[in-house]
Parts: structure tokens; C-alpha cells; sequence
């Protein structure tokens, strides 16, 4: 993920690299988005979005993409 442009009204969708088994949970500025649990989402609101993905008991976060 890296910084992508994103002007008022426009949406973008952000996605990652999936593996059999690993669960996901998107951010924004922080806060858990409603059932944004897939490898993407589609970001209609300008701030930061991350990713927390979950695999055998590991857990990882993504650096913000805003």
C-alpha cells in the first residue's frame, strides 16, 4: 500500500495479497470499518486506511494509506 490521490466524491478501492486461512479487518483513521473483514475495500472517505491481517495466530499492520 502507498499513497494514492483521493479528491472529495471519489472512491478507490484498496486491496492486499491473500493466503488460504488469513483474516482481515480494515481501518479507518484507527476505528475497525463495519464488516470490512475481505482482502479489500473500497474507501469512500478521505483518511487513513489500514489493514490488520491475522494467520496462525499472528497478527500484522498495515502502515496507513491515507
Amino acid at each position: 500500500m502507498g499513497t494514492a490521490p483521493y479528491c472529495q466524491g471519489d472512491s478507490i478501492t484498496l486491496s492486499v495479497a491473500t493466503a488460504p486461512g488469513t483474516q482481515f479487518q480494515w481501518l479507518l483513521n484507527g476505528a475497525p470499518i463495519n464488516n470490512a473483514i475481505t482482502s479489500s475495500v473500497t474507501a469512500t472517505q478521505s483518511g487513513v486506511y489500514q489493514v490488520q491481517m491475522t494467520q496462525a495466530g499472528c497478527t500484522a499492520l498495515s502502515n496507513g494509506n491515507s
